[in-house]
């Protein structure tokens, strides 16, 4: 919360932070009580939860698909992206324009995939 601005300008970068998304794109929701304590929450135990996750990655056999930002600034396309799809069977990922705020800033580009992924799932 106390990043304000600034931190916005991380979650969007390389791209700008839409002048309308603290409210039409909900950006001030991060503020309410519960959602920040949800979102705190989830970062203190990601470093511990995240190795037993990754452990049973191998063991995932629902189609996944990934869609990743190729400029994303907050999850590394590399270590997050190519590393999982490596390393769960089946796995695709589409890498697109832009960076972690895909589907706000590429929002047509982002319901197209989906969209293809709907129909490939039939």
């Amino acid at each position: 919360i106390l990043a304000g601005e600034k931190g916005a300008a991380a979650a969007f970068a390389p791209e700008a932070v839409p002048a309308d998304f603290a409210t039409r794109g909900g950006g001030a929701l991060v503020s309410r009580p519960a959602n920040f304590e949800a979102a705190s929450a989830d970062l203190v135990a990601a470093n511990d939860d995240l190795p037993d996750m990754v452990a049973r990655y191998h063991g995932l056999w629902l189609p996944i698909a990934i869609l990743y930002g190729r400029d994303d600034q907050i999850l590394d396309p590399e270590v997050h992206g190519a590393r999982f799809a490596d390393m769960v069977p089946h796995a695709e990922l589409t890498l697109i324009d832009g960076g972690h705020m895909i589907p706000v800033t590429r929002p047509d580009e982002t319901a197209a995939w989906i969209r293809t992924q709907a129909d490939r799932l039939g």
